[in-house]
């Protein structure tokens, strides 16, 4: 019907796509849910119709909070550091080549 679609096979659930632009080049960064809190972000190369996933482009959440803040990447994770949960803010930049982390 001349309609774009997107289809693909994640293991997890409730997906949310977000298209980005950088230096003319289509992104799709896909983020979902694996169980209890995890979230999983995977990025693709849209071209012509078509995915083609980014090798080194995935990130994890353990709080399930990843996102997409002016082309960028946020990722919130929690760790035990002796004996304490401490939350860890981690920001991360990508392009073709992949996840590159911000300082």
């Amino acid at each position: 019907m001349g309609v774009p679609y997107i289809a693909a096979r994640l293991k997890g659930h409730t997906p949310d796509i977000t298209l980005i632009k950088k230096d003319e080049i289509e992104y799709v960064l896909i983020k979902y849910h694996t169980g209890n809190k995890l979230q999983v972000l995977k990025g693709y190369q849209y071209i012509d119709s078509t995915l083609v996933e980014i090798p080194n482009l995935t990130l994890s959440s353990n709080l399930s909070e990843i996102n997409i803040v002016n082309g960028s990447i946020e990722v919130n994770n929690s760790e035990f550091v002796k004996d304490k949960v401490i939350n860890k803010l981690s920001y991360y930049d990508f392009d073709l080549t992949g996840i590159h982390k911000k300082h």
